[in-house]
């Protein structure tokens, strides 16, 4: 079970993992006790031009139980994906939920980078978090 104070989750899509797979295996080695990293595989750069990614030639799960994950779930539904985040394995777990391609379109990207650092330092001086 996760032993963390705060669960933390991570959300990410299945073309931004093939982009940074380094997470994967940062994760898997420092192991941390409260993560649980879930992977929404849609097939395609949702969030750009909807363009196939290649996650159907990439078995994240098996590179996940490879890369140290203490738990790894395929989940098929919404069920299983409860089932999944309130699961007693330990922490770091992964789950890779395969959706439909589809959605809202019309979110618009973030601009204000420096103002998006300034509130990530408040919050980090304001929770005691060292740099």
């Amino acid at each position: 079970m996760c032993n963390g104070n705060k669960k933390i989750f991570v959300i990410d899509g299945d073309a931004s993992l093939l982009m940074n797979f380094g997470s994967l295996v940062t994760i898997g080695a420092y192991k941390p006790n409260n993560l649980i990293h879930i992977v929404f595989d849609n097939g395609a750069y949702g969030s750009c031009s909807e363009e196939k990614s290649l996650s159907s030639s990439a078995n994240f799960a098996k590179i996940a139980k490879d890369a140290g994950y203490n738990a790894v779930f395929e989940v098929q539904d919404e069920n299983e994906l409860k089932t999944a985040i309130v699961s007693d394995f330990p922490c770091p777990i992964f789950v890779h939920a395969k959706i439909e391609l589809g959605g809202r379109r019309d979110f618009s990207r973030p601009l204000d980078l420096p103002g998006i650092k300034e509130r990530f330092m408040s919050f980090l001086l304001t929770n005691n978090i060292r740099r």
